[in-house]
């Protein structure tokens, strides 16, 4: 599922999807910004994102929700993943959400 086709239609307002049946991969582009809620992600999701831009974003917990942020030189997308750790779990990047959840969360291409 592309993200920035749905995420930009308002950037200030986010666009809410639910993986809670089947598999999904969101495709972010980090040349488009959007704002995105995915509810019920789970194993066997997966969020895929450009490897050139591996290391600039922020994962980080908000009480049971993870918030993914990417920076590509002032063009932001913000993907909230809902209550998907334990609430005061610390998450601080994306290794450590892997950790925690047991399962593969991202793809690099």
């Amino acid at each position: 599922m592309d993200l920035d086709s749905h995420g930009t239609i308002d950037p200030d307002t986010p666009w809410t999807t639910d993986a809670d049946n089947g598999d999904y991969v969101f495709v972010d582009t980090a040349a488009l910004g959007n704002n995105v809620i995915i509810n019920n992600f789970g194993n066997g999701d997966r969020i895929e994102l450009e490897t050139t831009f591996q290391n600039q974003i922020s994962v980080s917990s908000d009480g049971s929700d993870v918030v993914i942020l990417n920076n590509n030189a002032g063009t932001i997308s913000e993907i909230t993943l809902t209550g998907i750790v334990d609430p005061g779990q610390a998450i601080y990047d994306a290794a450590s959400l892997e950790s925690a959840l047991g399962y593969t969360v991202f793809t690099w291409v």
